[in-house]
């Protein structure tokens, strides 16, 4: 709980940043990076936590990596988190960032898991759908899991809807395992 309190503060303050040097855009392309990277590297994910390896090597990594392709206020900002040891929460700092941008322009997150991968006009409709329900702009992500078996789950928010043919035998294994016709004894 902790960690997310920092987080939470320390994305803010860098949305203030943003604003105020109107890089806003550029900025959340970069922390969009940044947690793409976060997610394929369980390297990297590992040296953000590694209490092991010295700050000045950490900075020099994070600058060897994105130092190319990121804003120069996003790399003061990492190498300031770095320096304040703060780089364990730098993923969950990111994925504040995005939170907070997403909430400033309006857009609402929503997942997407099928059981196989959906078709462009497939993905158009729930995208069409999900603006409906939402009534406002939605970024999606989506999923595949096979272990749904067929159907769909959407998750917009707080909500969320299970058309899943899993859920739907779960539910027909629970009612059946009531078992309302032979009497208890």
């Amino acid at each position: 709980m902790r960690s997310v309190k920092i987080a939470r503060r320390y994305a803010k303050s860098l949305l203030l940043l943003a604003k105020e040097k109107s890089l806003v855009e550029e900025i959340a392309a970069d922390m969009k990076h940044l947690l793409a990277v976060g997610v394929e590297s369980r390297d990297f994910r590992l040296l953000l936590k590694s209490p092991v390896v010295k700050k000045d090597k950490k900075v020099s990594i994070l600058n060897t990596l994105f130092e190319a392709s990121f804003q120069k206020a996003t790399m003061l900002f990492l190498n300031l988190i770095t320096r304040k040891n703060r780089e364990d929460v730098l993923l969950e700092i990111a994925e504040s960032y995005m939170g907070q941008y997403r909430a400033m322009k309006g857009v609402k997150e929503a997942f997407v898991t099928t059981a196989t991968e959906l078709s462009d006009t497939q993905r158009a409709t729930v995208e069409k759908s999900l603006r409906e329900w939402a009534q406002s702009e939605v970024s999606v992500t989506y999923t595949v899991n096979p272990d749904i078996i067929a159907g769909i789950v959407l998750r917009l928010e707080d909500q969320q809807y299970n058309g899943s043919v899993a859920a739907k035998l779960a539910g027909l294994k629970h009612q059946f395992s009531k078992n309302l016709y032979v009497p208890q004894l």
